[in-house]
């Protein structure tokens, strides 16, 4: 017996110590990789930026910082920051994976070699579970995670998507019929979306050999006031996985309680809420592209009390010099977050009191001009149309409404003397914002050019 432990011991160490993917008792396999990205925007603070007028007054009331929000405030980026990520994946009997990270960033080299204010290191870890319960001749899949989960969607995302949350999900499967329980922990400190708690239960018929599916769902947002009743959300959503690479995909949602107190917020109109779009992938030896367009409709009802514009991702000052090399607050603006797309659900809220329409298209593109030297672009253009209810007091139709385009880009020519290394000089509109209340970016009305390094093993 001891003789028997001794050697699965030694097995599971050798299997970690080469970072092995096939342990010798195939039981535990293990793996560790890393990832660097290295960049530093050249533009001044002080550069003006766009936004959509109300949107920026409403900031500047909320914000609590010494902000105009008609310029461009100090950053990482512009510094030249960099983070770097060990990523390890360790899978047991091929039902248990643990996915361990740990994030470390220089949050601006000119702020001084060891600068502890800008030296963050933190980790990411997010437990995986699978298994198959046997009932007579049927079978009942199993699986479920709880952690951290990045860039997190729940449907088809038209509510949470693009963002960064913690909790925990169980997904239970008989033949082709599956039903999700998730939980997601406090959406009100970390994101200003005034929900402490999102509850969501599920269930989906997958049709075509998985290649499609269509579902139904409740969540239940609970407020963080005490006391207070959790709105419900009732959801119908679907996709289609084409050939080709194709993906179409849809979700409705519809919010059955409205504040009472108001006329205002009672109407099909105002309650609901609807996401639909199509992505696509080209690939040929040279030339690689891909797409995702988006139409989103948000109801200022289905919207309705989820703001919350205070900042959390400074600490606090009294004047326009306070900013400068005051890069985290309470919670942290990651550096990889500023790779995401910039919509996402808080994009919408802070038109709480607007019926919204919204377009986006997000996308890039990547030619192989020699064997280690490629063009590329990438495009994130959202168009934003926020319309007041006609029950307000504003009576010029000018006043009602708000428009605005987001056409960010980054235009980049890539030397690549390895597959897993590339240095990239880039011209873009697009850097980090910290002032808000949820991570996103600035749009900056003249481009500016920087330079990127990346590497991942």
């Amino acid at each position: 017996m001891k003789c028997t432990f001794t050697l699965v011991l030694c097995q599971v160490l050798v299997s970690i110590v080469c970072h092995s993917q096939d342990s010798a008792n195939k039981k535990i396999k293990f793996h560790a990789g890393f990832e660097s990205l290295s960049t530093h925007q050249f533009y001044s603070v002080g550069d003006r930026v766009g936004a959509p007028s109300r949107i920026k007054t409403m900031r500047r009331v909320n914000s609590g910082l010494p902000v105009g929000f008609d310029t461009v405030t100090d950053n990482p980026l512009i510094h030249g920051a960099m983070y770097a990520a060990v990523k390890t994946s360790t899978v047991v009997a091929g039902k248990l994976q643990v996915n361990a990270d740990l994030y470390g960033e220089y949050r601006g080299f000119s702020y001084g070699t060891f600068n502890k204010n800008n030296l963050i290191l933190f980790p990411v870890i997010e437990i995986r579970g699978k298994d198959t319960l046997q009932m007579g001749k049927r079978s009942l899949i199993v699986e479920g995670k709880v952690g951290q989960f990045l860039n997190e969607q729940l449907d088809e995302g038209l509510m949470i998507y693009n963002i960064d949350l913690q909790g925990t999900q169980a997904k239970f499967r008989y033949k082709n019929t599956q039903l999700t329980y998730t939980i997601y922990g406090d959406l009100v400190n970390a994101i200003g979306l005034m929900i402490d708690d999102l509850h969501a239960l599920s269930v989906e018929q997958k049709l075509k050999n998985d290649s499609a599916a269509i579902g139904a769902s409740l969540t239940l947002a609970v407020s963080p006031y005490e006391g207070a009743k959790p709105d419900s959300y009732l959801n119908l959503f679907g996709h289609i996985n084409c050939t080709n690479r194709w993906r179409i995909f849809a979700q409705v949602g519809y919010k059955p309680r409205y504040p009472d107190f108001f006329d205002e917020y009672n109407g099909l109109n105002r309650q609901i809420a609807f996401v639909a779009g199509i992505e696509k992938e080209f690939k040929t030896p040279k030339f690689y592209a891909t797409n995702k367009t988006a139409v989103r409709y948000y109801g200022l009802t289905y919207n309705f009390s989820y703001y919350n514009g205070a900042f959390r991702y400074r600490d606090s000052v009294k004047n326009a010099e306070g900013l400068y090399e005051n890069t985290t607050g309470a919670y942290l603006y990651p550096l990889r977050k500023f790779q995401t797309p910039f919509s996402q659900w808080a994009v919408f809220t802070e038109y709480w009191d607007c019926n919204v329409w919204a377009i986006s298209s997000v996308g890039e593109c990547d030619y192989k001009l020699l064997k280690k030297l490629n063009v590329g672009l990438q495009y994130d253009i959202n168009a934003v149309f926020a319309r007041l209810n006609e029950g307000y007091y504003l009576n010029d139709a000018k006043e009602r409404q708000s428009y605005f385009v987001y056409p960010f880009f980054k235009a980049s020519m890539k030397y690549c003397p390895l597959k897993e290394f590339y240095v990239s000089f880039f011209v873009s509109n697009k850097t980090m914002n910290l002032d808000v209340h949820y991570p996103t970016y600035y749009l900056l009305k003249k481009p500016f050019a920087g330079i990127e390094f990346y590497c991942k093993l």
